[in-house]
């Protein structure tokens, strides 16, 4: 069903779909749609007619994931959860925030924290000009299928897409300076943080394997969404095995 309405293709290219089309597969009505789309759950821009356009990738993740289980993390929360399961230090919560962070991922499962961490970045997609790509990707903190070190996670680089994070403040100048426009094939995807994102991991250079794990887990590509929730379930794995 999913593929016969919103017809992703191989190279893991998404396009949008409209409100009905939306409404008919997660079996709810159109005003629970912009619903979501007001609450920021769903993300969308709107049609030259003034109508919403539902990313997929939101709309997918929405659906796959288990909202049965709690609210999303705030932001802070959601990358200090992220951090710790890469093993590094999280030094913007208070040790009260850390203890029951830690607490959570002792008994949290992989479909769990993939919905609570969910909301540590907002996603917006863009097509560029290949050329660019090569010239566009330093500029970026890459992630998903663009990071380097994707053999462990058992899968190879997409050289034609894109996937990386950038600061809220620095996107339109971004946007502009590599003439990036918006069509119904899109190749590059930024996850923009905004200002409430940790200074360290607004500093980042290179983010670390929970974060490359969740952002593979939110792909319509099912071997990357695969992997990526496998490896946040080894991760949780190891540290419960540690404690």
């Amino acid at each position: 069903m999913y593929k016969e309405y919103y017809r992703y293709d191989s190279e893991g290219f998404y396009r949008q779909c409209t409100t009905k089309q939306a409404a008919e597969y997660l079996g709810v009505t159109r005003h629970e749609i912009a619903r979501l789309v007001h609450a920021g759950i769903l993300n969308a821009c709107r049609s030259a007619g003034d109508a919403f356009l539902i990313d997929v990738v939101s709309l997918h993740d929405y659906a796959q994931l288990n909202k049965g289980k709690g609210r999303p993390f705030s932001t802070s929360v959601a990358w200090g959860a992220l951090w710790h399961l890469s093993k590094l230090d999280v030094d913007w919560l208070t040790y009260q925030q850390s203890r029951r962070l830690k607490m959570r991922l002792d008994e949290i499962d992989a479909d769990t924290l993939l919905w609570a961490v969910r909301n540590r970045a907002r996603m917006s997609r863009f097509s560029l000009d290949e050329s660019l790509l090569s010239h566009a990707k330093k500029e970026l903190v890459l992630t998903g299928g663009s990071t380097s070190n994707l053999s462990s996670f058992g899968l190879t680089n997409n050289p034609g897409g894109l996937e990386g994070y950038i600061m809220e403040d620095d996107v339109l100048d971004f946007l502009a300076r590599f003439r990036a426009s918006s069509n119904e094939k899109p190749n590059f995807l930024l996850r923009v943080i905004d200002d409430n994102t940790p200074t360290q991991v607004a500093a980042t250079k290179k983010m670390p394997v929970a974060v490359v794990a969740a952002d593979l887990a939110s792909s319509l590509v099912s071997r990357e969404r695969s992997a990526g929730r496998d490896k946040i379930e080894e991760l949780l794995d190891e540290r419960r095995r540690a404690a």
